[in-house]
């Protein structure tokens, strides 16, 4: 009952600034027409009688009064809210978006993957994933960062077209590494990977292949706003030449910082591109959101 009561409540929210601005539209027309009456009467040396005059005055005090409560609401035309957010698989696509946080292990050498002590990877990705899981179990337990982006992509694996990994300045050079485990393994070995930096001062989408040099590319502070929110613009304006359609466009905002996350979802506002996050806990579901732009406050009417 409380949950939909809630569903009621917030969207009596959503409808009422609309309907207060049908009102005070309404309203409008009856006291321009009522000061004009007043206006014509008191040139023709009469008011119209004292009852004529409330009824004026009222008329026009209430399109104020609307006018009043319009302006309150005005923030809440256009609240935030998901069309669904489900706790079952999201729905596989094409394209991936990964945000590439820092390994807690390091690069040792140029070439070389990053294996975490402890782990034997193979080539078979579930099993991996599953290992990892035993792991965090154990004694002593063990911590991979780059488990929910292994995740994020065995999940879209059967569809799965191409990957864009966005970095941070610390991330972006162990992209390569990251690559190179995501292609040993059957699943993931024919998929296309690119990297989304700034390149010689532009940025762009740069394909992962044996002639992109890492030290000529720049990742992006991932508590950079303005900074990343450039980059996805680039991004989507990429995917567009491409051809790729919206709907076949997922962001993972698991990794990275949580500024990150934010320009992430935010960039899916009012898209058919979708976020989602991989819980870091059992089951280790895939939850999807499907965002709709507005503002989250609802005025000072005491709602």
């Amino acid at each position: 009952m409380k949950c939909g009561d809630s569903k009621l409540n917030l969207k009596f929210k959503e409808i009422l600034p609309w309907f207060v601005a049908a009102v005070a539209v309404l309203s409008a027309n009856c006291a321009a027409s009522a000061v004009w009456e007043s206006i014509t009467a008191m040139i023709e040396g009469g008011y119209g009688g004292v009852e004529v005059n409330i009824v004026r005055s009222l008329t026009v005090g209430f399109f104020f009064f609307m006018v009043y409560l319009l302006y309150r609401q005005r923030k809440a035309f256009f609240r935030p809210r998901t069309r669904h957010m489900t706790m079952e698989p999201a729905d596989p696509r094409k394209h991936q978006v990964l945000f590439l946080s820092t390994s807690n292990l390091h690069l040792l050498s140029e070439g070389e993957r990053i294996h975490p002590e402890g782990i034997e990877l193979s080539n078979n990705l579930n099993d991996d994933i599953k290992q990892l899981e035993r792991l965090k179990d154990g004694s002593p337990r063990i911590f991979w960062t780059w488990e929910m982006p292994l995740r994020a992509l065995l999940h879209h694996s059967q569809v799965l077209e191409s990957v864009v990994l966005v970095c941070s300045p610390q991330s972006i050079v162990q992209s390569r590494a990251f690559v190179d485990i995501c292609r040993q393994y059957d699943l993931l070995a024919s998929r296309s990977f690119n990297l989304l930096a700034s390149l010689r001062g532009v940025i762009q989408v740069v394909p992962f292949d044996d002639g992109l040099s890492l030290e000529a590319c720049q990742g992006f502070n991932f508590e950079g706003f303005d900074e990343l929110s450039h980059a996805f613009w680039v991004l989507l304006e990429d995917f567009e030449r491409r051809g790729c359609p919206e709907k076949d466009i997922m962001v993972d905002i698991t990794g990275g910082q949580k500024p990150a996350s934010v320009v992430g979802a935010v960039m899916t506002f009012n898209r058919e591109i979708k976020a989602q996050y991989i819980q870091t806990n059992p089951p280790w579901a895939v939850i999807t959101y499907d965002v709709i732009h507005g503002s989250s406050d609802t005025g000072q009417l005491g709602l």
